[in-house]
């Protein structure tokens, strides 16, 4: 007889239940649970935020709680960013501050899971996410942004603290339990993941930003897939909702944070491109750099919103070595972009060239540094090719009614060298990597390619359409005037009547409105093919002074090949 198996007696964890739907109304009354996110005393609120952020993994708690959790939960939020602020000022005068109040769940985690929730509701509901862009509430949330290192400097600064916090497992919630000291672990013996506050604090400046788009009128109506109320509710466009209003404030005051969040890993002062390098030992966490890189892509998809962003960039100054010669502090006065398309040469006078596009350098830097890198994971380099894209195109409009300033960063990322890595990552992943990566990076690419010939192909076509309008207008209605005879008098009625038979008749159609060219005078196909010859060095495949072309033909890349074949023959 075969030996019995022996049994493995090792300790098992208990399997964490999936979250139930449908408790909000039910088993948990939304009244109830508002007054317990508001309760005095701070260890009971604290371990009911973290119950909340929980049940907030089931959308359809999300949905039923609504708005009505939403200012107990900002409030406790703005109590973080002021006692944040006390610890670090007592910490800079050499003191203890304030007390810490014994809880189950850490100050710094209640503040996790309350912006997590947050997160979760503003998904759920248009009112929800409106609740959240109240001034003062974007004020709060940006404040966490600063409350960090920003500079190379402060991150080598031991004195610059990154606040950090690791999430208890909640298979090991007790409410006899205080918060662990040190790092918690899993059921399994792992450590949990760490998170940053100033990422969890950008992600839900990053979901405001995006109702903008997800709860706007007409998104609303497309996704409603025929429901007799969207044409009405699509009627609405045009004017600013509350969700809108306040993906644009978020906007405005979050973009300079962002901006300098995600430089600190770029090495500006490098010569190896005009606009520098990616750093190799990297300072920002990785996860606050994914949240970073999904705010700045919130930013750039609100309306105006890359404005925004060129706005924050032009408060910065470029690195000493490559400033023109007296700027040497940041402008005072207010920046905004030209109406028409740039295009700026680096080949002649780098650092002047350099100091009139530093808004659109800086803006893009950070980003576009990732790219290169070939040390960037897989996750980091989707988001980075996430906001390069919402920088570079407005999906939401034509490609005939891109903004001058949209299309002004594309030319300058592609003279930034961004053809190149984008070219040699699609080579790299190969046919086993995820389909959909490598469409949206073959897509944008075209896009960039293609950029100057099909908007000049666009408004070639609009001025051939208006003209043969015109001419078609005139035919109907500037007939020759035949000279009349002379009369002799008649009948004033008589007379009245001719009068009014001969009274001109009124165009079939309006005249249309006059077509005169390209309103952002650019980008043309002139204009764009210098950009394409940019030459940078592929770090991912060893090959020096590469150009897109030459990457896509060392690679494969038929159809990057095929673009900028397209391109030169076309016009």
């Amino acid at each position: 007889a075969e030996p019995e198996p022996e049994l493995d007696d090792t300790p098992v964890a208990p399997a964490i239940p999936q979250v139930v739907g449908g408790l909000m109304g039910t088993a948990i009354q939304v009244e109830n649970l508002v007054t317990a996110l508001s309760c005095a005393d701070r260890d009971v609120k604290s371990r009911v935020v973290r119950v909340l952020s929980t049940l907030m993994e089931d959308n359809t708690n999300a949905v039923d709680l609504g708005a009505a959790a939403v200012a107990p939960l900002v409030a406790t939020v703005k109590q973080w960013a002021v006692e944040a602020e006390a610890r670090a000022a007592a910490k800079a005068e050499g003191t203890e501050g304030a007390p810490m109040v014994p809880s189950s769940v850490s100050v710094d985690a209640e503040m996790v899971h309350c912006c997590d929730s947050l997160v979760a509701l503003a998904k759920a509901t248009a009112e929800a996410c409106a609740a959240l862009g109240e001034d003062d509430t974007i004020d709060s949330l940006c404040a966490v942004l600063v409350h960090g290192p920003q500079t190379v400097e402060q991150f080598h600064d031991a004195a610059v603290v990154e606040l950090m916090c690791h999430l208890d497992d909640p298979t090991t919630w007790s409410w006899t339990m205080l918060a662990p000291e040190g790092r918690p672990m899993t059921a399994g013996g792992e450590p949990e993941p760490e998170r940053t506050l100033r990422g969890v604090a950008a992600s839900v400046l990053a979901v405001i930003a995006d109702g903008g788009v997800i709860w706007s009128p007409k998104k609303v109506a497309e996704d409603a897939e025929g429901d007799a109320a969207a044409p009405a509710a699509a009627e609405g466009e045009e004017t600013d909702t509350p969700v809108k209003l306040a993906a644009k404030l978020v906007a405005t005051k979050a973009s300079e944070s962002c901006l300098r969040i995600l430089s600190v890993d770029v090495m500006l002062e490098s010569t190896v491109n005009f606009w520098g390098t990616y750093r190799e030992d990297e300072l920002v966490q990785e996860n606050l750099k994914m949240e970073m890189l999904n705010l700045m892509r919130s930013i750039a998809s609100v309306e105006g919103g890359a404005y925004k962003l060129l706005e924050g960039a032009a408060k910065t100054l470029p690195p000493p070595s490559k400033r023109v010669e007296g700027a040497d502090e940041a402008p005072t006065e207010p920046w905004s972009p030209a109406d028409e398309f740039q295009v700026f040469d680096y080949s002649g006078s780098p650092t002047e060239s350099l100091a009139a596009a530093w808004p659109y350098v800086f803006t893009l830097a950070g980003v576009l540094s990732l790219l290169f890198n070939p040390e960037t994971d897989a996750r980091t380099l989707r988001g980075a090719l996430d906001a390069v894209k919402a920088l570079c195109w407005d999906e939401a409009k034509p490609a005939g009614a891109q903004e001058a300033a949209v299309d002004t960063i594309a030319g300058v990322a592609i003279s930034m060298g961004v053809l190149v890595p984008l070219v040699s990552l699609q080579q790299a992943m190969g046919d086993s990597a995820d389909p959909g990566l490598t469409e949206a990076i073959s897509s944008l690419s075209v896009y960039l390619i293609n950029r100057g010939k099909d908007r000049q192909g666009h408004w070639k076509e609009k001025v051939a359409e208006y003209q043969e309008a015109l001419a078609g207008w005139k035919e109907r209605n500037e007939t020759p005037e035949a000279e009349e005879p002379v009369e002799e008098e008649e009948d004033p009625k008589a007379k009245k009547k001719k009068a009014k038979a001969k009274a001109p008749v009124a165009a079939a159609e309006p005249m249309p409105t006059e077509v005169l060219g390209d309103p952002n005078k650019g980008p043309t196909y002139e204009q764009w093919q210098p950009l394409l010859n940019s030459v940078v060095d592929d770090i991912r495949n060893g090959q020096k002074n590469s150009t897109p072309l030459l990457a896509a033909q060392i690679g494969g890349i038929t159809s990057i090949v095929a673009a900028q074949i397209g391109g030169i023959t076309s016009i």
